[in-house]
């Protein structure tokens, strides 16, 4: 739906070797240290990189330069992650393979291409299309290959500023999704001066309760991001800073990824009792969603044909339009 792209070269597979640690994905919660890169081409992920503190909740395990701005990146997931379990009872929730794309994107930026870990990085818009029948969720972790690609880069004052990036999930061999990023890097100054005196981050929003976990599609009351109002297909974001995966450092605007699950969330309930997974899915973001401010999220009439559906989600702060997303879905998951 955004992004074919297919690299002719394999990732990781011809220069794996044992990590000493005891594997990624199987160390505790509070592990901090992760091999750092053996190489210019290609090394060992970092929590660092990946802007994450806990080790369940990085996906990318390392990456390897395949091309002049071609990279790929091993990712290990399990069907037991508390925030991304299976969808339709066994298939791999799109929204981890969206996290994963944005994850690959950071260690790529951050290990590669030198960007400082104290630069912020801004999504611009962020978008997947799985294809589910190549998602079928294992019982134990199972390894994924990432193709990223950077068409476009720009740099300013020796660092880069911009990226367009686009990604290619491979799993047995097949293309199993597509995604694309585009993405702004600022340093700490510039962001300060683009959020005119909003950089506190220790801010937190007003406890709200959230709707029916089962209308939200989430099995637990914690994951739910929105809250109930008197509109039809309308619901205001609820934000719990203390949540262990969408909040693992201090923020001081709420975090775009949040507010992609939380589109979601608004789609699946304004079909529900009936599921919808969303199969494929883009966000734009247009201005910062603040904690100290109601965020409205609004679904228009939802779209079907042939069997699929359409959601388009309006997220508004302040009588702004602070971010759109849309997703599509197929009736057969």
């Amino acid at each position: 739906m955004y992004v074919s792209y297919r690299s002719a070269t394999r990732c990781c597979s011809d220069r794996r070797s044992p990590d000493p640690l005891g594997g990624f994905m199987n160390r505790t919660a509070s592990s901090t240290a992760i091999l750092t890169p053996s190489d210019l081409d290609g090394g060992y992920a970092q929590l660092a990189h990946l802007h994450r503190t806990r080790a369940m909740d990085a996906f990318p395990v390392e990456w390897s330069r395949t091309g002049e701005d071609d990279f790929c990146v091993r990712a290990q997931w399990t069907s037991t992650h508390p925030f991304f379990p299976p969808v339709s009872g066994n298939r791999y929730d799109p929204l981890l393979v969206a996290e994963t794309f944005r994850q690959a994107a950071l260690l790529v930026l951050h290990a590669s291409y030198g960007v400082p870990l104290d630069h912020k990085l801004l999504l611009s818009d962020l978008g997947y299309d799985c294809r589910m029948e190549h998602l079928v969720a294992e019982p134990g972790p199972t390894d994924v290959e990432v193709d990223v690609r950077f068409p476009v880069l720009k740099r300013r004052g020796g660092h880069l500023s911009y990226a367009s990036i686009e990604f290619t999930l491979l799993r047995g061999g097949y293309e199993a999704a597509t995604g694309l990023i585009n993405t702004r890097m600022l340093s700490r100054p510039v962001y300060n001066r683009i959020r005119n005196g909003r950089t506190d981050d220790g801010c937190r929003a007003p406890e709200v309760p959230g709707i029916a976990p089962s209308i939200a599609g989430r099995a637990h009351d914690g994951d739910v991001l929105l809250a109930g109002t008197a509109q039809q297909n309308a619901w205001d974001l609820r934000v719990d800073t203390g949540h262990p995966t969408l909040f693992q450092r201090p923020n001081d605007h709420v975090p775009g990824m949040l507010l992609f699950e939380a589109g979601r969330q608004a789609a699946q309930a304004a079909c529900a009792p009936e599921r919808f997974v969303a199969t494929s899915g883009h966000i734009a973001f247009h201005q910062y969603v603040e904690f100290d401010a109601p965020c409205q999220i609004q679904v228009s009439p939802m779209v079907t044909t042939a069997g699929d559906r359409t959601a388009r989600i309006l997220g508004s702060q302040g009588g702004e339009l602070a971010f759109v997303s849309n997703f599509a879905g197929s009736r057969r998951f």
